[in-house]
């Protein structure tokens, strides 16, 4: 599940924590992928801030060799959350100042799939390998040299 009802932790004292274990799918770059690892949700002065360390595999081509390979990626989280409806009083919250920051929708759920799909586009290597040993493709005799 990546949609979380915050309504209690918001109304929670700063310091004020919850964790939980995560495994779902999420689409990434048009295709399903497996993300699983833990998040924890810690309630803050203006919102909440989230942090974690998630697990997955991206197919991804090799660019030495062009040969599609699954790649083990892991993610971290580290990303604050503001609530866009104070939770007690009901009335809108102004964020507009606040560029650099994720919002809690007006029914207090805060869905952490942005911050996943970006944090996974981040930990993708630039120039991904399916392995430290491969040699490549000689594009003169249609080989790959590693085999």
């Amino acid at each position: 599940m990546l949609q979380y009802n915050v309504a209690q932790l918001l109304k929670s004292p700063i310091g004020a924590t919850r964790t939980y274990q995560l495994d779902d799918e999420i689409n990434l770059e048009g295709s399903p992928v497996r993300v699983s690892g833990e998040v924890t949700f810690t309630r803050i002065d203006r919102g909440l801030l989230v942090t974690g360390l998630l697990d997955t595999h991206m197919n991804l081509s090799c660019v030495r060799c062009l040969k599609d390979f699954s790649c083990p990626v892991s993610i971290r989280l580290e990303e604050r959350f503001l609530p866009t409806v104070d939770v007690v009083y009901g009335f809108e919250v102004d964020n507009s100042e606040e560029l650099d920051a994720f919002f809690i929708d007006e029914h207090h759920i805060l869905d952490l799939s942005e911050i996943i799909r970006e944090g996974a586009i981040m930990a993708t290597p630039m120039k991904p390998l399916c392995s430290g040993e491969c040699r490549g493709f000689e594009y003169k005799t249609n080989t790959n040299l590693t085999e």
